[in-house]
Order: C-alpha cells, then sequence, then structure tokens
C-alpha cells in the first residue's frame, strides 16, 4: 500500500502501527499502480473493501495470502 503523498504515507504509516486490524477501503483503479512512498506491506493488511472491477489476478493473490477481501457493487455517482 502507498501513496504520493510524503505526509500522507507517515500519517498513515503511524496509525496503522497503533491500530488492532487494518482494513483498507478503495476502489478497483488503484491495483497495479505504484507510488513513491510506501505505507505498510500488504501482509500486515486484514481487510480490503474493494469494488467488483479488482483485476482477478490481484483479487486471488490477495486471498491466497490470506487478506479478507470483500467486494461490493460498483456505482456511478454524478
Amino acid at each position: 500500500m502507498s501513496t504520493h503523498n510524503e505526509d500522507e504515507a507517515r500519517l498513515n504509516r503511524r496509525m496503522c502501527e497503533v491500530a488492532e486490524r487494518i482494513i483498507v477501503v478503495t476502489d478497483s483503479t488503484k491495483f497495479n499502480r505504484s507510488s513513491l512512498h510506501k505505507i505498510i506491506d500488504t501482509q500486515r493488511i486484514d481487510m480490503i473493501i474493494v469494488d467488483e472491477g479488482i483485476p482477478t489476478e490481484s483479487l486471488e493473490g490477495l486471498r491466497k495470502s490470506g487478506i479478507d477481501v470483500r467486494l461490493v457493487k460498483r456505482q456511478n455517482v454524478a
């Protein structure tokens, strides 16, 4: 998990350090992209909530690594 913003990465790392569980809410467009500032290793994530557009290989990889992946329907917001 990463971001382009260094301050955001620092804040998110700190939150992850004190969290009992790490739950990520994101959309499928964020997969197979890279950013400059790493937040945490994927292995530390307990659950990911993402829309159904997630690439199949990403979904399978996350589930194989033991992450609870919850798929939600994508809605167009006007």
